[in-house]
């Protein structure tokens, strides 16, 4: 009776290690921001001649500032949402 028991946990046993474990394949997706987000943002050339231009130049140069800082918040959420 023992040895019948014996040979029945054996086979049971051994059935299970026959079974392969399944293949799991693994893909890397990458995912990069919005194109136009990462292009540098050009320096406007100063083409005053009077004092008085400087201010004009402040004033551009103050908004491609502010568009550089509203590209570098858009990436921030972008990453954030895509899980990076």
């Amino acid at each position: 009776m023992m040895r019948a028991l014996t040979l029945t946990i054996l086979t049971l046993l051994l059935t299970a290690c026959a079974a392969s474990p399944p293949i799991i394949q693994t893909k890397t997706i990458y995912r990069y921001p919005p194109t136009p987000l990462t292009e540098p943002t050009p320096v406007p050339d100063y083409t005053g001649r009077q004092w008085a231009d400087l201010a004009d130049y402040s004033v551009l140069i103050k908004s491609r500032l502010l568009q550089c800082n509203a590209d570098k918040e858009f990436i921030k959420d972008w990453s954030q949402q895509n899980g990076e």
